[in-house]
Parts: structure tokens; C-alpha cells; sequence
């Protein structure tokens, strides 16, 4: 048996490790158009910022890693044709080009930043060559200009900013991060951005950009106004990259490639993984298109369950955010109240503002207290938090429930699970205070 995977990214690279252990007898091809695997999008950030050595440490996988498992890699490889009905793979790799059958293909392509304008200007650092040549950009830059305020648009004003480059952040929506974030969270992100330095302008739709002379200067046209940058980076317009596929298998209507809850495709013996795909979320395992490392890893584990016979199907997910700015970190899990209200569902929302400065937004049902998400904002690292909350919401747990596993006096707690605990009390108390007195 013969199983090829089409893209070397996180989602590629899970499906050839878990094809591996559910077939150990098979042969197993991943192709990777690029020099190497699984590049971390933000390993730009963390370089400017003096906390990785090299981009070329921004590979999580190397192909060593891979080969010693019996795992055939082709780098440099781009399949250019898909012959579905014979199960024929046309590759070019060096100007040669070659011919591959499968027995089951996995398309993990990824998905791309999609603008159409003048590519001089913009950085790009999803890949290592791309965040070379940025990073060579950036050394001739003194103004920098991103566009779209959400997780990457975000992280990247620190690293520019403490790069020292005058930063300007643009945001069509009236918020930032609005996915994630609610209005208390996302104020408080804002006003972390512009004490240090960061100009932020939401409500800007970015039109066109114009060279404005000879020099790296161009001049960033939006619906309300014009602005002056040397180099821009587009944060935002993330779509499945389906260009191999698109004239022969079933997309939906946001371009993403149809699969059904095994992950198989329109097209015989071939399926789709990570940011190819929509995944279901929350609640009510409403479809969604949402590009992240988990939703890739977690895609790609599952499927190699599924080539044979259809036996394990992708499970619904929690939208979530790990993020750090300037010594915060920021933790987005769940659904955020305005998503809540879209599915019709009456909810309750609460902040709470700790002594230290972190703050805690807390979404519930209104009628029986179950949390549906939290916003928090601390000082202190929350990777232990995160986990309790993440089990606590896939268990729908009420503010009760989760109150019970963060005792306030507990001796193995931390300061920040006591944070967690007022804040979860707080929630409830004023709660029950509205219920009682509607």
C-alpha cells in the first residue's frame, strides 16, 4: 500500500507519523514543494525580538526526523498534476519531472495569504525563504504597516515595535481580534499596543497601495485615509490553498475543500487535512474555516484512521488563542459572547479585574451558568489554566463545576487558579444577583 501526502506543514506531517503507526508496513510518501517541514509562521517575530538564533530553527521537524521512521520525504518536489481516476501524481523537482501512484493520497496544501498587491512591499513570514528576504526588508525599513488586527497582526506590533520600527496597526472591524476577543479583552489589548508605542486605526479597509517613488516607500490607501509605509504585512485574508485541486473536487462556498466527518474528499481514496478543510466547532459543531497548529495536528492524527474504513471522526474543537504581548499573556478559549448570540443563545458575561492588572472575561449561559468561554489577560503564564478550562468546557461545566476544581485554599493551587476562582465567583454572584431580580 501506498500512501502519498501532498504539503510538509504541521497537518502533512501529523498525517505521515500517524500513517506510519496505524500501517507500519506501508510505503509512505510526503512531497513538500519547499526546503523543509512544519515552519512555525511566527519564528520571524521571535527573531526580531532575539529569542530564536536563526530562522532556520523556526522548522519544528527536520527530515531526519521523519526518514527514521521510514518515512519518504521529497523537498523540493511540487505536484503539478492530480490524475484522480488512475491514482497518477505528476511531480517537477529541478526542472525533472516524474510520475507517482498512490493507493491513498492525503492533500495537506495549507492555506496562503491571498492579496494582489505589489509583493516588494510586503513581508511574509510564513516560510523560511519568505522570512529571509522579510527580514532583509525589514533592516532597510523605518516605517512598517500591518493589516488585520487579530492573533498575527497583533504579535507581530510587539516584534516590529521592539524592533525599532514605527508600527501602524489597521483593523476593518470596530475591535481587534474580534474572533476571539470581546470588547473589555480587546480594549485592554489596545491600550497595551499604544502605550508602547503602537498607532492602532480600526474601521480601515485597505484599498490599494501605491509606490510612492524609487525608494522602499509606498503609500497605503484605505477607505478613510492614506498612510506612509516603507514595508507592509498582510495579517488577515487566510484561504485554503486549493489551486492543484480546485477544477476537480468538491469546494464549499469559502473556497475550502468538502470533506465528510472522516475527512474523505469528493474524490476516490483521497482526503483533506488542516487548512484545507472547516472543522466543527463548539457547541453545536458548526462548520467553520479556522487555521491553527492544533486544528492542523489534530486533522492529521485522525485521518490515517479513516483510509481503509471510516472509524474515527474529527471531533468537535474549542476555538482557541495562546498568545504573549509585551509580558502579558493572553488566553482566548471557547466561544466569545458576540459568536454565542449568533447561535441564539441568551448569555451573561462578567470581567473581573485582578489586583496585579490581569483581567478575566468570563461568557455563560444566562440560565444555568454554563461557561461557554473565557477572555483572560494575566501577567502570569496560564498553560496550566488553559488546560483546566479546555476539559472543563468540552465537559460543559457551570461556573459550579469549575468552581470545584479551583478551591481557593487549596494548598496545591496557584495564585492564578485563586484569580480564576474569585473571578468564576464573581460571575456567579452577579449572575444569580440579575436572575433574581428579573
Amino acid at each position: 500500500m501506498h500512501i502519498v501526502i501532498i504539503g510538509g506543514s504541521f497537518a502533512g506531517v501529523s498525517a505521515a507519523l500517524s500513517c506510519k503507526t496505524y500501517y507500519p508496513q506501508a510505503k509512505i510518501t510526503l512531497i513538500e514543494k519547499g526546503t523543509g517541514l512544519a515552519y512555525i509562521a511566527n519564528s520571524l517575530n521571535e527573531y526580531l525580538k532575539g529569542k530564536l538564533a536563526d530562522l532556520k530553527n523556526g522548522y519544528a521537524y527536520s527530515i531526519k526526523d521523519l526518514q527514521s521512521k521510514g518515512i519518504n520525504c521529497l523537498l523540493n518536489h511540487e505536484v503539478t498534476k492530480i490524475d484522480s481516476t488512475n491514482q497518477i501524481l505528476y511531480v517537477k523537482a529541478s526542472g525533472d519531472s516524474m510520475t507517482l501512484t498512490y493507493d491513498y493520497l492525503i492533500l495537506a496544501m495549507g492555506g496562503k495569504g491571498f492579496t494582489e498587491e505589489p509583493v516588494a512591499a510586503l513581508i511574509d513570514p510564513h516560510s523560511y525563504e519568505s522570512s529571509l528576504k522579510s527580514f532583509e526588508k525589514l533592516q532597510k525599513a523605518k516605517m512598517v504597516l500591518i493589516v488585520g488586527g487579530g492573533p498575527i497582526g497583533i504579535e507581530a506590533c510587539e516584534a516590529y515595535q521592539r524592533a525599532g520600527k514605527d508600527v501602524t496597526l489597521l483593523e476593518a472591524y470596530p475591535s481587534l481580534a474580534v474572533k476571539y476577543l470581546d470588547k473589555p479583552i480587546s480594549q485592554a489589548v489596545e491600550r497595551l499596543l499604544v502605550s508602547h508605542g503602537v498607532n492602532v486605526y480600526k474601521r480601515e479597509l485597505v484599498n490599494k497601495i501605491v509606490p510612492v517613488n524609487d525608494t522602499i516607500a509606498y503609500k497605503v490607501i484605505t477607505n478613510n485615509s492614506t498612510y506612509l509605509s516603507d514595508c507592509v504585512q498582510f495579517a488577515t485574508n487566510f484561504t485554503p490553498n486549493i489551486n492543484l485541486v480546485e477544477n476537480q473536487i468538491a469546494l464549499l462556498a469559502d473556497r475550502s475543500v468538502a470533506v465528510d466527518e472522516y475527512l474523505a474528499t469528493s474524490l476516490k481514496h483521497t482526503f483533506a487535512v488542516g487548512d484545507l478543510i472547516q472543522i466543527p466547532v463548539g457547541l453545536h459543531r458548526k462548520s467553520l474555516y479556522w487555521p491553527s497548529i492544533q486544528h492542523s495536528i489534530t486533522s492529521g492524527s485522525i485521518v490515517a484512521a479513516n483510509l481503509i474504513v471510516p472509524t474515527k471522526a474529527l471531533p468537535s474543537s474549542e476555538t482557541c488563542l495562546y498568545s504573549k504581548l509585551y509580558g502579558y499573556n493572553l488566553l482566548s478559549l471557547g466561544m466569545t459572547a458576540s459568536s454565542a448570540e449568533e447561535e441564539g443563545i441568551v448569555t451573561f458575561t462578567s470581567t473581573y479585574v485582578s489586583q496585579k492588572g490581569g483581567q478575566i472575561f468570563i461568557i455563560s449561559k444566562a440560565d444555568d451558568g454554563q461557561i461557554l468561554g473565557i477572555q483572560w489577560l494575566s501577567l502570569a503564564p496560564l498553560q496550566a489554566e488553559l488546560a483546566l478550562l479546555m476539559t472543563g468546557l468540552q465537559a460543559k461545566f457551570s461556573e459550579d463545576d469549575f468552581l470545584v476544581q479551583a478551591p481557593p485554599f487549596y494548598s496545591g493551587k496557584s495564585l492564578i487558579q485563586f484569580d480564576l476562582y474569585k473571578a468564576l465567583y464573581h460571575h456567579k454572584s452577579l449572575r444569580q444577583k440579575e436572575a433574581h431580580l428579573c
